[in-house]
């Protein structure tokens, strides 16, 4: 391998490097962000989602509570209410 086809390789593999990099790395001149930032931009939104997700799970548990100790209460008072009208 002569030393001109040598350097024409290493060229074509830079050029090649630089680009992966382009598409990883922020474009400062763009504003368009590279892979490794949107990576941390969806993973902060999918844990944003989980963490509404969590939210709301835990809300529907308490109302449901809510509503059976409300509804145990409620029956507790119609049984002494029969009791007493008897």
């Amino acid at each position: 391998m002569s030393d001109l086809e040598l350097k024409k390789q290493i060229e074509s593999l830079t050029q090649k490097t630089d680009r992966i990099l382009h598409y990883l790395d922020n474009d400062p001149h763009t504003g368009r962000k590279g892979l490794y930032q949107e990576m941390a931009d969806l993973r902060e939104d999918v844990n944003s989602i989980i963490d509404r997700d969590k939210i709301i799970r835990a809300k529907i548990g308490a109302f449901g509570m809510m509503g059976g100790i409300l509804a145990f209460v409620i029956s507790k008072m119609v049984a002494i209410l029969i009791a007493i009208i008897k």
